[in-house]
């Protein structure tokens, strides 16, 4: 069987594990944590984190700090 992701990885169930992205920022589909709906989300660096920025129509504006040490995030990611 051929794998086409980018990675070459699939999980136990076969779906892709694909890379993130090393430089920020970027574009990506996260989750409402109130309510669980797909929102655009942007990864980006604000105050040495990176943070992910989200809008739910419903719920609001969030943001999550995903990593708390910008310069090591890109380290991790090299």
């Amino acid at each position: 069987m051929t794998n086409n992701t980018p990675s070459g990885r699939t999980t136990l169930t076969g779906a892709p594990i694909n890379p993130l992205p090393s430089e920020v920022p970027y574009s990506t589909i996260s989750l409402c944590p109130e309510c669980s709906v797909k929102v655009d989300a942007q990864v980006l660096e604000k105050d040495g984190k990176i943070v992910m920025e989200k809008t739910c129509k419903e719920h609001g504006f969030f943001r999550d700090v995903i990593f708390s040490d910008a310069e090591l995030y890109r380290r991790s990611m090299a």
